[in-house]
């Protein structure tokens, strides 16, 4: 792998445009570079990782609640984990797996979380 940097002017020389949205998993080396490089483009988190991100509070949610009404349980946080997935219905599971634009209609829960973080 070369360490050079990337070179803006190639967009130029090259003739293609600049983007005008980079979606990335906001690792912060790659954010840097970005900066960097294209310090006026839009970075936006990539919708996998919004899903994973409302899946992974989701279930600490869940957990939290499940410790507040037991809290005498020594059950560790994979088996929480793995009891909470089961007792997910089957339209539940449907919406975790479905692609986004499919599973959750304009305006739905998801566009909610979304804004409420600042992602979109």
């Amino acid at each position: 792998m070369s360490s050079s940097p990337i070179s803006t002017t190639g967009c130029h020389q090259h003739r293609f445009r600049q983007p005008d949205v980079i979606i990335t998993d906001f690792d912060n080396q790659m954010k840097a570079v970005l900066d960097d490089q294209f310090p006026e483009v839009q970075q936006q988190l990539c919708i996998h990782h919004i899903n994973s991100n409302v899946l992974l509070k989701a279930k600490k949610k869940w957990l939290k609640g499940r410790n507040s009404v037991s809290p005498d349980s020594s059950d560790d946080a994979e088996a929480s984990i793995s009891q909470t997935q089961a007792e997910l219905s089957p339209k539940d599971r449907q919406f975790i797996h479905a692609p986004a634009a499919e599973a959750i209609p304009p305006g739905g829960a998801l566009s909610s979380v979304v804004s409420s973080s600042g992602v979109a």
